[in-house]
């Protein structure tokens, strides 16, 4: 349903998107691709070149926007909230959506920098379009955040204050945007914004189903694997703890360490069907990859080339090809440079 307001119809703002599509280069150790078209949908936010955002307030900031209105619904939970609207056709053209989770404060402005700055020197070939999910903050920095809608438009935003046990509302929203924008695209990418990857060989891996690990699926999670675990039952952990009447069960079921999750747009859409009738859990990636998948079947594929950190052992594929495609833990934006220059520089010995 739509979100309308009369003061809005003076107002457009586009939020618009970053495209990378970039040359091959010889240095890396994916067989080379052949150069793929991709869309340019690289607009002006109209609006926000017209003001100083040193001055611009907040609630200013959010009546510029334009809003779809998002109705979650789970079987003991329902909460209605907005989210940033796109323009119509933004997905056209484009392989794969990368969703990373953010926020609207310094540190994550820095990490966006970095993030940006290192897909640009990397040798993809294939369309994509990222995309950064943040929503409310006590100090929501609307001086970083107009700035870089004028440049880059690739935030999107969503009136939800951030919280931690309350992130399954951002990976609900991502759902959201991806089933109501972007249904052809094939891949969806969840990311922590402190993951670094290496999309070339991420696009390799994909070409060869990951060496047969997902053939003839057309629904899976593929991420570093959660087999065993059980629940923090400590009532001082303030972001992890589950009480037994949440979740009884002694283990959580096999899941997806959630800094890295791929799947499709089939599974999205299974997602949002299954979550009607999920029972609200306060670990997000637990609910989504693992209660939702155990509901809708949907197989969790563990990918040794996803890693927590960079490790001396080189796990190799067929043709000789190395598996890694992703790092945890670059938590700065020098880490995440150095890691993914390590990524790429991963042989086979």
């Amino acid at each position: 349903m739509m979100y309308s307001q009369k003061w809005l119809l003076s107002l457009l703002l586009v939020a618009g998107t970053v495209v990378f599509v970039l040359l091959p280069s010889n240095q890396s150790n994916s067989p080379p691709r052949e150069k793929k078209s991709s869309p340019n949908d690289k607009t002006e936010a109209s609006f926000f070149e017209s003001v100083d955002p040193s001055t611009m307030s907040f609630k200013e900031f959010e009546k510029s926007l334009q809003y779809d209105r998002v109705n979650l619904t789970m079987a003991n939970y329902q909460r209605s909230y907005l989210i940033q609207r796109p323009p119509e056709g933004v997905c056209d053209g484009v392989e794969m959506v990368v969703y990373i989770m953010s926020m609207a404060d310094e540190k994550s402005y820095k990490q966006r920098e970095a993030i940006r700055n290192q897909i640009k020197e990397q040798n993809l070939t294939h369309s994509i379009i990222v995309r950064f999910f943040l929503g409310k903050l006590e100090d929501f920095r609307v001086d970083l955040i107009v700035p870089e809608i004028r440049e880059f438009n690739d935030l999107v935003y969503y009136n939800v204050r951030e919280f931690y046990r309350d992130n399954f509302i951002k990976w609900h929203s991502m759902h959201f945007w991806h089933s109501q924008y972007c249904p052809q695209v094939p891949y969806f990418l969840k990311l922590d914004d402190d993951t670094s990857v290496y999309f070339p060989r991420l696009f390799y891996w994909i070409g060869k189903n990951f060496d047969g690990r997902t053939t003839n699926l057309d629904k899976y999670f593929l991420c570093p694997e959660m087999r065993g675990f059980r629940p923090v039952r400590d009532r001082n952990n303030v972001r992890w703890y589950i009480s037994r009447l949440e979740w009884p069960r002694t283990y959580w079921p096999t899941y997806c360490y959630g800094y890295f999750v791929l799947t499709t747009n089939k599974t999205v859409d299974i997602l949002l069907n299954t979550t009607k009738e999920t029972k609200l859990l306060h670990m997000d990636d637990v609910m989504f990859t693992g209660v939702m998948a155990e509901k809708a079947d949907i197989p969790v594929v563990h990918f040794p080339g996803v890693v927590p950190r960079i490790a001396q052992d080189r796990h190799c594929g067929s043709g000789r090809v190395p598996l890694r495609i992703a790092v945890h833990n670059s938590k700065t934006p020098l880490r995440w440079r150095y890691d993914a220059a390590r990524i790429r520089r991963t042989y086979c010995v």
